[in-house]
């Protein structure tokens, strides 16, 4: 009895112990919750390099471009915050929101396009506030080339920091060069455009587009005519170009006035296309009347003229008329040259009519621009236009 009884008492006394250590936490705090769920780092909390974070960013863009990876290049961007400055050789500065820019890039998108990013260098928003609450710039030579052709120049990422993840919200080609880099960009003497301007009976083709004057409907009627699509695409080109300039006079009110405009009396107020007796009514006649409205602030009878010319012969109402910026898409209303930035409007019409001062330089934008966009009208210009440009 004596040992049963001890032992009783010696389990009693484990039985006790055992509860007492069940009842404690595991760090030896009875009073702290119990909370099986996993521990998760607070996302503030995080110890995130921002430099080591920019930099994966810049690989990200490069990588996305060199695979041909549009919607994961895109995907880098902040579409709501985005700004992007564009340079070309000449200095001509071109701003883009986020939805220009995908514009332009989608363009360029393609096979055989390469990529890099050397030297690149990191200013974080701690080191320059100026550049706001987390954002990080980065600093590189950018090289690109495409089949057709290649260029290097300072480039300016900056992207927003979100812990350790980053969306782009400016970029800027600072400056460019031809080339992969400046051992392949050769060294060609100074081009000379002597081409004198044609006479009116002598402007067919591309040239009743580059040189406005004589009759309003020249270009239209060239443009129609034209059968190759790279020709055409320039001569639309070169009419845009007009209508954002035509357009920036109008805003300024200092319109150019309209030539021709006796056409306008050809368009009908009303009725069925064409049937008004001794009225043309056809597209041209009513979007000269729809310009000539315009110019005098008429908005009212524009408007309804030019939905006319869409309506009656949208064919003849496809560019605007000379000097003006009212054109139809199909059967729809249309103002042109609206996506073309005044600079390089001026720079499409100084390389079109072989501007002995500006012309050398402006081609040599347009190739830049063009070579990433419509690489077919790049070699046009290169190959063909330029050349005519050097010749008395």
């Amino acid at each position: 009895m004596l040992v049963r009884s001890r032992l009783a008492s010696i389990f009693g006394i484990f039985i006790v112990v055992f509860a007492s250590a069940c009842s404690k936490s595991p760090t030896g705090d009875s009073s702290a919750p119990k909370d099986n769920s996993a521990a998760v780092t607070s996302p503030d909390a995080r110890q995130v390099d921002p430099v080591k974070v920019a930099l994966r960013g810049v690989d990200a863009w490069v990588k996305a471009q060199n695979e041909n990876k549009l919607d994961g290049y895109l995907a880098l961007y902040d579409a709501a915050a985005f700004q992007g400055i564009k340079r070309t050789s000449s200095g001509t500065a071109q701003t883009y929101d986020f939805k220009a820019w995908k514009e332009e890039r989608t363009r360029m998108f393609g096979t055989g396009v390469a990529v890099a990013a050397d030297g690149p260098s990191v200013t974080t928003w701690k080191q320059n506030p100026t550049l706001g609450d987390n954002v990080v710039e980065v600093r590189f030579t950018q090289r690109w080339k495409n089949p057709r052709y290649a260029d290097h120049g300072p480039k300016v990422l900056r992207f927003k920091l979100a812990n350790d993840t980053t969306k782009i919200v400016y970029e800027e080609l600072v400056s460019s060069s031809a080339g992969w880099d400046d051992s392949t960009a050769a060294a060609a003497p100074a081009t000379k455009f002597l081409r004198a301007r044609p006479q009116s009976p002598d402007r067919n083709g591309v040239d009743a587009c580059a040189y406005l004057g004589g009759f309003g409907f020249a270009c239209l009627d060239a443009l129609i005519a034209e059968k190759n699509p790279v020709i055409r695409r320039y001569m639309r080109r070169m009419s845009d170009a007009d209508a954002r300039i035509a357009f920036d006079q109008w805003q300024a009110k200092q319109p150019g006035g309209v030539p021709h405009a006796e056409f306008a009396d050809q368009c009908a107020d009303q009725g069925p296309c064409g049937k008004t007796e001794g009225k043309s009514d056809d597209g041209y006649a009513c979007l000269t009347r729809a310009e000539s409205a315009i110019q005098e602030n008429n908005e009212k009878e524009s408007k309804a003229a030019h939905e006319r010319a869409c309506t009656c012969g949208s064919e003849r109402a496809q560019i605007p008329i000379m000097g003006g910026f009212l054109a139809c898409q199909g059967k729809t209303p249309d103002r042109r040259g609206q996506n073309i930035p005044t600079a390089e409007a001026n720079e499409i019409r100084a390389c079109a009519e072989c501007d002995a001062e500006k012309g050398p330089a402006a081609c040599k934008s347009e190739i830049e621009r063009l070579a990433k966009t419509d690489a077919d009208l790049a070699k046009y210009i290169e190959t063909v236009h330029m050349p005519r440009c050097t010749q008395p």
